[in-house]
């Protein structure tokens, strides 16, 4: 994934910020005393993290992530830290979180409004564990705290890593502007990929860049419905949203829309508001002809704030 500095993000005026906090961070005269913060567990980098500091007990510590309005529906973890596999050996991960969903009034009175837990799986990637839906609507401001309740075994040094932390909120139907494209088939033009009726066919080339917009939502997944086998199919998908860039493996299945969820920003799926990317990097082969059709490009959302 690429990333920008704080200064750099605060420039992209469609980028919706959120926060993230702990209850304490290890300070590193060497690598910077920010380097752990919370903050790191949400900057899309599987090198950095949000660490525990040592005079401070692993089970009991958390970390709180802001969120929109919204139904929470899953938590993405990576757990340990992933600079790399020695690394990831060498420092604790978390085996059991406590999730609170917390919510405050317009006098900052604050209120657990849900509670769940997950169990993290001792494995060196993202993982998207499943929690009952909690909705989170109402309030001035909204947040989730993920709370060490186990750990894996022991490791060579004592204080926990999580290189990355998220919230995925529920996803709802919603409808983005189909804004332009850097190659079109004459006779299949875009506005055919947004019109409703999966009988008319956009057509593309492989390598195509498509540009999307919506200000109204937070887009969270891109659909693409292929009903014609005589032309190619999306394959592999590059999805940019502003400073981040996610690649994705569609399925082959003709006639069902296969979905490609945007980058995980700033611990949140559909925390970015603003133009988006897809390019279609790979696709898989038509039977009469190598120009890329989609009957339809559908979209999700999490949060209209």
């Amino acid at each position: 994934m690429r990333f920008l500095s704080l200064t750099a993000l605060l420039l992209l005026p469609s980028v919706a910020l959120a926060g993230a906090d702990a209850n304490a961070f290890k300070k590193d005269s060497v690598r910077g005393n920010n380097f752990w913060v919370a903050n790191a567990a949400v900057d899309g980098k599987y090198d950095t993290g949000w660490q525990v500091p040592g005079d401070v007990d692993n089970v009991g510590s958390w970390i709180e992530l802001s969120i929109p309005a919204g139904t929470v529906d899953k938590i993405a973890i990576f757990p340990g830290w992933g600079q790399d596999e020695e690394s990831w050996g060498q420092y604790p991960r978390p085996k059991k979180l406590r999730v609170d969903v917390k919510v405050s009034d317009e006098n900052r009175n604050v209120k657990v409004v849900g509670t769940g837990s997950v169990l993290v799986n001792d494995k060196m990637e993202l993982q998207i564990l499943d929690i009952a839906d909690i909705p989170a609507g109402e309030g001035l401001e909204r947040s989730v705290r993920l709370t060490i309740e186990e750990m894996h075994g022991e490791t060579d040094y004592p204080s926990v890593v999580i290189s990355e932390a998220a919230i995925l909120m529920k996803e709802f139907d919603a409808r983005a502007t189909f804004s332009g494209t850097s190659a079109e088939v004459a006779g299949k033009g875009k506005e055919l990929a947004t019109d409703e009726n999966p009988k008319t066919v956009f057509a593309t080339q492989v390598g195509a860049t498509l540009t999307f917009g919506m200000h109204a939502f937070q887009i969270s997944s891109v659909g693409f419905l292929a009903t014609d086998k005589n032309l190619a199919r999306p394959k592999t998908v590059e999805i940019t949203t502003g400073p981040l860039t996610r690649t994705v493996t569609l399925a082959d299945k003709p006639g069902e829309a296969q979905w490609a969820p945007l980058p995980l920003f700033n611990g949140l799926n559909g925390g970015y508001y603003g133009e988006f990317t897809v390019k279609i990097v790979d696709t898989y082969p038509g039977l009469k002809s190598q120009d890329v059709g989609v009957a339809e490009i559908k979209f999700r959302a999490t949060s209209s704030e």
